[in-house]
């Protein structure tokens, strides 16, 4: 299964630090083969009130498709041999 990254971003007061750094990581994803989706949002006026706004009001449309087969869960810590 290949990773996803999801991000958004909005860039305040007419800079582009935000939209720059978008670009950066579109093209470090694309060099190391990672799937992405990173959206502009339109910016509320302030850092701190486009950070409130990052829940997302509506789902997010899945860029892939579901797997056919069930995944298996994977155990980072080995539960211990039974006796």
């Amino acid at each position: 299964m290949k990773t996803l990254l999801i991000s958004f971003y909005s860039d305040i007061e007419d800079k582009t630090y935000y939209s720059d750094n978008a670009n950066r990581l579109r093209e470090e994803c694309k060099s190391l083969d990672i799937q992405c989706s990173i959206q502009h949002k339109e910016s509320l006026g302030s850092y701190q009130l486009n950070q409130a706004s990052n829940a997302p009001t509506k789902p997010i449309k899945p860029i892939h498709k579901s797997p056919t087969k069930p995944i298996k869960p994977i155990h980072l810590c080995p539960r211990p041999p039974r006796s």
